[in-house]
């Protein structure tokens, strides 16, 4: 069975950022000592695929169906790390959000400074098994625009997969603007706990005074890897018009044929998952599915070897 381990990860300033790393069953964890050697490891080191899974809005590392992704990504042999974002607004682990002021001064820049951190980590650990690690990101929602900015900067990224991503930053409406404007905060609920948190405004500013580098159709355009694009044809959150308009970007740009848009019937935003965790829905089977094989295939350097695709 694929193990778990939960990690924290350092920052410069302020809380580690509390994750989750899922093992698979045939890779020892450094601290369980031991060789690493995997099937058809003859000699030298072998390759192991490393997904990042990364949350979005009022979203956090044990909502729903990430532990249960994770899972999924383990048993099918790949390294996965699933974490907090620092500006989730949870401390440690949990869905109790009790760290409101980060979550209300939360930004883009920050989310992508924590990818960054996460993806190094991840490597690391990889490194640490004695394995020569190839990463993947997995991006939810807001975290899928985070995933594609990240692997259009950052060449180290092999693989992407977006479920449900967004693809502009700016979600918010003029009223908003306004707000911030004069220096007031905006409520935003969230549903599930009944707490209405006050945001801030530099989200804003930061878009205001860069809209380039977080323009993420531009960035899809850019990114140069196989890329699985899986959205629900119901999405009243993030429409499916956003999903496809990822998808022409990538294929008009560097990605080309390698991108894959795949569409989800009669779904919603999380595939019919909710919180706490239900089981898997027939959509969200699908999505896990395929999803694995994508990493599984790109990520595979034994594979690569044989012709995977």
């Amino acid at each position: 069975m694929a193990g778990r381990e939960a990690i924290r990860i350092p920052r410069e300033k302020g809380r580690p950022l509390a994750g989750d790393l899922h093992i698979p069953a045939d890779t020892k964890s450094p601290q369980g000592g031991g060789s690493v050697r995997g099937p058809g490891d003859s000699a030298g080191r072998e390759g192991l695929g490393a997904v990042l899974v990364i949350h979005g809005f009022k979203g956090f590392k044990d909502w729903g169906f990430f532990p249960h992704l994770c899972d999924a990504l383990a048993e099918g042999g790949l390294l996965a790390l699933r974490f907090n974002v620092s500006g989730a607004g949870i401390r440690e682990d949990g869905d109790r959000f009790d760290d409101p002021e980060a979550f209300e001064s939360n930004t883009y820049g920050k989310e992508l400074r924590d990818i960054a951190l996460a993806a190094a980590f991840l490597r690391a650990r990889g490194e640490a098994m004695g394995r020569r690690p190839k990463l993947g990101l997995l991006g939810v929602s807001r975290g899928g625009g985070m995933a594609i900015l990240h692997a259009a900067a950052d060449r180290s990224t092999q693989a992407l997969a977006t479920w449900a991503a967004i693809s502009y930053a700016d979600r918010y409406d003029r009223s908003a603007h306004e707000a911030w404007e004069r220096g007031e905060t905006v409520p935003v609920a969230n549903v599930r706990t009944g707490q209405v948190f006050q945001m801030r405004g530099a989200l804003w500013e930061e878009l205001r005074n860069d809209a380039e580098r977080f323009d993420i159709l531009r960035a899809a355009g850019r990114i140069d890897l196989p890329w699985l694009i899986v959205h629900g044809d119901a999405d009243d959150t993030v429409k499916l018009d956003e999903g496809t308009a990822l998808h022409r970007a990538a294929r008009d740009g560097m990605c080309g044929e390698r991108a894959r848009l795949l569409i989800l019937q009669k779904t919603g935003h999380t595939f019919g998952g909710v919180h706490p965790f239900r089981g898997e829905t027939p959509p969200m089977r699908k999505a896990i599915r395929e999803t694995v094989r994508w990493f599984a295939a790109h990520l595979d350097t034994l594979g690569e070897a044989s012709g995977a695709p």
